[in-house]
């Protein structure tokens, strides 16, 4: 790895921003999940992505919109295209230690080439966490992820981590 971050909060929030050799980029935010929040199955795994999606068109003000379809996911500026990012229709594993949801980067303006994952997990018992990680993104210019890019993904996730925790208690 040619370079790492670390940040550390209340309520167990940790995150860390990695920019391997090769440019690519990991980051992964999390929290403590003492509330389980869903059930380890295929409908709470797409739950806890559609409530990424609207934690990311509100962290935009509404100027960042979801256009999905059974095969794909796209994220556009104003809903129009080209698109900002793509991604291949979600995975989704569920078991006794949590539910996850993952999509497969594909393309769009902010992508240098298709590359890379975005995997929101829940884990339950003793050390229940929410995460949100990115792996191996290979950004189009990595100045503009530095600067806004990282800054805007660690906002959603916390959106994202506030409003599943404020379900949970409910």
């Amino acid at each position: 790895m040619a370079e790492e971050r670390h940040a550390v909060g209340a309520d167990g929030w940790r995150s860390i921003d990695r920019r391997r050799s090769g440019g690519s980029i990991d980051s992964e935010q999390g929290v403590d999940a003492p509330h389980l929040l869903v059930e380890p199955s295929r409908d709470d795994g797409l739950r806890l992505a559609r409530s990424y999606w609207d934690a990311v068109r509100r962290a935009a003000g509404g100027l960042v919109r979801r256009r999905e379809t059974e095969e794909s996911l796209e994220l556009r500026l104003l809903g129009a295209r080209p698109a900002l990012l793509t991604f291949d229709a979600p995975t989704v594993s569920a078991g006794g230690d949590g539910v996850s949801c993952t999509y497969r980067i594909t393309g769009g303006l902010l992508a240098r080439r298709p590359r890379g994952t975005l995997t929101l997990t829940l884990t339950t018992g003793v050390d229940a966490r929410l995460t949100v990680a990115v792996e191996d993104f290979a950004p189009r210019i990595a100045l503009v992820y530095l600067l806004l890019e990282r800054r805007f993904h660690a906002s959603v996730s916390r959106r994202y981590f506030r409003q599943l925790l404020a379900e949970g208690r409910r």
